[in-house]
This record gives structure tokens, sequence and C-alpha cells, in this order.
């Protein structure tokens, strides 16, 4: 190996080994620091939520590769080609990736999760067939050195009904948390100026064609009642739960794997992560001399 090769190699190790371990440890402090907390009585904030999933109502998604039913699924096809001094390598060709939000249910009350911007760890699939596109009802062929193909299927799924690993932000969202009082106001005056048919019929007691301060007042305490009975009818409406990717750029976590089995992997990760680091400085004093 040349000396520019063993340049490239050591810093490729140091730089990916390097990000592996932080990014391991980040992930790890907060799995492991995270307390797990029920849907009913969970606080606004960073949450770690464990249970199961189910549809939106009147969603029903299927996975466009085996038709499994799914809350969320993620399918990508890879093709082998012949690479530089013939070597093969696979190269992604085709990915596709459901973005709908899902409930997650566990006993104690019922969230929506929305995936957008998770680490997703899902169950997984990868089979080997010979077209762009896998063909409905095709074998699941693990090994291609048993059965050569030019195609590489995977699948990543969250089947109805898995129990699942949360750590993400919870809001609790309200009807009456959108518009102020005092917005809606507003709109609703602007909107009986532009109808000034509508506002002469309802505030022109005295039928003379306009509306004078009197009239003009009577119209705004009218809006205001309006107003009033429509917050109050917001407010008895139940409130939203849902998980989303935290603001402030902490780990989003969605993983069928356990909270304990996590913290295991994250351990693992971040060791592998210093080892290549190792051997990346390593290679590099070897590289000095």
């Amino acid at each position: 190996m040349t000396d520019p090769q063993l340049w490239g190699l050591a810093a490729a190790l140091i730089i990916g080994g390097f990000s592996l371990w932080f990014g391991s440890l980040r992930r790890l402090r907060w799995v492991r620091d995270t307390p797990t907390s029920r849907v009913r009585s969970a606080a606004q904030g960073i949450v770690e939520l464990v249970g199961h999933v189910r549809p939106l109502p009147g969603e029903h998604l299927v996975s466009p590769m085996s038709a499994q039913p799914a809350v969320w699924w993620e399918c990508s096809v890879s093709r082998r080609d012949e690479g530089r001094a013939g070597r093969r390598r696979w190269a992604r060709v085709a990915q596709r990736r459901s973005d709908a939000g899902f409930l997650l249910d566990d006993g104690s009350g019922v969230c929506t999760i929305q995936p957008d911007g998770a680490r997703v760890m899902a169950q997984t699939r990868v089979w080997y067939g010979s077209t762009p596109w896998p063909r409905p009802g095709s074998r699941d062929v693990r090994w291609r050195w048993l059965r050569p193909a030019p195609y590489r299927y995977t699948e990543k799924l969250l089947p109805v009904g898995q129990k699942i690993y949360v750590l993400g932000e919870f809001k609790t969202c309200r009807a009456s948390d959108g518009a102020t009082a005092q917005s809606t106001f507003k709109r609703l005056m602007a909107e009986w100026k532009q109808d000034q048919t509508g506002l002469h019929a309802r505030f022109d007691r005295n039928g003379d064609g306009r509306i004078d301060m009197a009239e003009w007042e009577m119209a705004r305490d009218a809006a205001r009642r309006e107003v009033e009975v429509a917050q109050a009818r917001l407010s008895r409406q139940p409130a939203m739960n849902r998980v989303v990717a935290p603001a402030d750029g902490s780990p989003y976590l969605l993983s069928v794997k356990s909270g304990e089995d996590l913290i295991r992997r994250g351990r693992l990760a971040a060791l592998s992560g210093l080892i290549l680091a190792l051997l990346g400085f390593a290679l590099l004093a070897q590289a000095l001399r």
C-alpha cells in the first residue's frame, strides 16, 4: 500500500471511528438517562415511550414490496454493478419510504407518532431477484452465492400491532391553541366588513343605509359573543398528544428493539468506533515513520 493510500485509509478510519463513537455515546446517553413515561401523564419535552402501533383512523398502509400491513415502511432496490478492477458493488437504484403518521398505544393513552426525521430501527428483510422490482410472492433468497441475482431488495417495516420503543419530543396540542380570541375576532370583523349586504341586514336598525357608531358597536359585541362561543366549544375538545423530531436536534428514535437492547448496542457501537479510530491513529503513526 502506497503512502497516499495509507494516509487516506488512516484519515477515513479516524474520522469514521470518532463519528461512530461520538454519535453512539450521544444516543446512548439519551436512551440511558431518559425514564420511561406513560402517554397519559407524560410531560412536555423529550420522553421515552413504549407501546404498540396502529394506523390512524381511515389509514390503511401496506408495503409496496410484500403488501404486508404496516404503519411505516421503507423499501429499496440495489443493483449489482461491476466496479473498478472487476470488483462488484451494490448501487441503490430505487428507494421509497412512507411518511404518514400513526398511533402509539401504551395502555394508558394514545398519541400520534410523526416519523419525519426519525431514525427508524425496523424489522428488516433482504432478498435477491432478477427484476428491477420484486415480483409478488417472490421467495426470500438470503444467500446470494447460492442463487446469483443482479438485484437486491430491502424491506423495512413497522407492522401493525408491533411493540416499539420511542424517544422523541412529546407535545400536547389543543384545538383552542391555534388562533387566539383576539385574532379570531379581527378575522370575523374583516369578513363582515367585506359582506356589506349581510352587515346592513343584521345591524342597520334604523334603515338609513349606513352603519353608525352605535350600530357598529352592536356588531362588535355580536362578534365577541360568537368568538366566545367558538372558543368555549374548542376548549371542550380533547387534547391531541403527538411525538415529533426534537426541535433542539436531540435524537429521535423509533425502534422495534427494547431500551435495554439499544443500550447494549450503543455501547458496542461506541466501542467499535473507538477501536476504528485507534486503528486509524496506528496507521497514521506508521505512515509518519
